[in-house]
């Protein structure tokens, strides 16, 4: 029993600790491209376990955050990551939050990576999950649970009110862009 109780407290501390030094990282990075460019080439290290909690999403998204060039470089397989946490873990909208974030850099769009963006999204294996909608194309408000996951959380509401500001940003900018308003408009209609 005593050492089930250090081995929590030592969990705890630890956790503790690494949400303190990704805060600091955030701190760091923030406004300031040379530092993005820097904690940039840690992004496979900082993706390893996104599913906790401790982080790691603000700090990646605020590597990307208004720095065109690192956001014209995020790839499919990269996004793809967050779109298997929402599928794992449930959607959430810490999730979507790097989706949001990489498809403009100080209100500039960047069309290739908003196409990027909504490609991703709309993967036909993954799409009615991901969007929250059933099969009809409406929107699903109810909570779902997963069997092989106890840590599974939805957050409906607030999942669907991050996910049309992502599916309004892929459709922000100029004419070449006018296929993705059109895509976002059919799975919401106006």
């Amino acid at each position: 029993v005593q050492k089930d109780i250090k081995e929590k407290e030592a969990k705890i501390r630890l956790s503790n600790l690494c949400s303190i030094c990704i805060r600091i990282c955030c701190k760091f990075v923030q406004n300031n491209s040379k530092y993005q460019k820097c904690l940039f080439k840690y992004l496979p290290y900082l993706s390893t376990h996104l599913h906790l909690p401790a982080g790691q999403i603000d700090l990646i998204s605020k590597v990307f955050k208004d720095n065109y060039e690192l956001c014209s470089e995020v790839s499919g397989s990269f996004l793809q990551q967050f779109v298997d946490l929402i599928w794992s873990e449930g959607r959430q909208t810490r999730f979507l939050q790097l989706f949001e974030t990489v498809q403009l850099a100080n209100v500039e769009p960047i069309p290739d990576t908003q196409r990027l963006v909504l490609l991703t999204l709309l993967n036909s294996e993954t799409r009615d999950h991901v969007l929250y909608m059933t099969p009809d194309s409406g929107f699903d408000f109810q909570e779902s649970s997963s069997s092989e996951n106890p840590f599974y959380k939805d957050q409906p509401f607030h999942y669907h009110a991050k996910l049309i500001k992502v599916l309004t940003n892929c459709g922000v900018g100029v004419s070449r862009v006018y296929l993705n308003e059109a895509k976002c408009q059919k799975i919401i209609p106006i």
